[in-house]
């Protein structure tokens, strides 16, 4: 991914912004060598963030190997090959419920409580 923009001022080292940023979350599923993930692609422009308005993260989930293609990065990588290719190519398009006892105590917030 290319820079979307750099700040700093003219004397300054730039530090690129980036165009988007990814998100993998993994949690333990019912199979131990095959757990449960999510993938976001949330874009730097045009997202829709606003202000007052529930968040749909919804729109911007994409699979492992998508983010993979963009990053040059191997996720998942420590899983067995079979489960690594299917975990990874798998498309879902519903979040999971939230449920109280999947925050860690370091999580807690008042939002979740």
């Amino acid at each position: 991914m290319a820079p979307y923009a750099f700040l700093g001022q003219e004397n300054e080292i730039p530090v690129a912004i980036p165009d988007a940023l990814f998100k993998i979350v993994i949690k333990e599923g019912e199979n131990p060598s095959r757990p449960d993930v999510l993938a976001f692609i949330y874009p730097q422009v045009g997202a829709g963030y606003y202000r007052g308005k529930p968040f749909d993260h919804s729109r911007y989930m994409t699979t492992v190997d998508e983010i993979e293609k963009i990053t040059g990065i191997d996720f998942l990588s420590a899983l067995p090959s079979t489960s690594e290719g299917m975990i990874e190519k798998t498309e879902v398009r519903t979040l999971w419920p939230v449920n109280k006892k999947d925050f860690i105590r370091a999580c807690q917030s008042k939002f979740n409580e």
